[in-house]
């Protein structure tokens, strides 16, 4: 995946746009409270579930978008 800090914007390799970021409070992660795994927090400003991504394939996380594309996600820009 490519993700363009500019824009926000997370594309699959092929640069067909994944999802377009748009947190208006990006609380940090370690802020967040646990969720059902290590993979999941729970924002405290909004209580939406937000996805760590760091450890998921293209395929997977095109996959949880498709059935949940208001997920948010936690993106590690320097991976990207």
């Amino acid at each position: 995946m490519k993700y363009k800090v500019e824009t926000k914007e997370l594309f699959t390799f092929q640069g067909i746009l994944l999802k377009k970021m748009q947190c208006p409070v990006e609380v940090k992660w370690e802020e967040m409270q646990p969720g059902k795994n290590d993979l999941e927090k729970i924002c405290t400003q909004c209580n939406k579930m937000v996805l760590d991504i760091d450890t998921l394939s293209e395929e997977e996380v095109s996959f949880l978008l498709s059935k949940n594309p208001d997920i948010c996600l936690k993106i590690n820009v320097k991976k990207y």
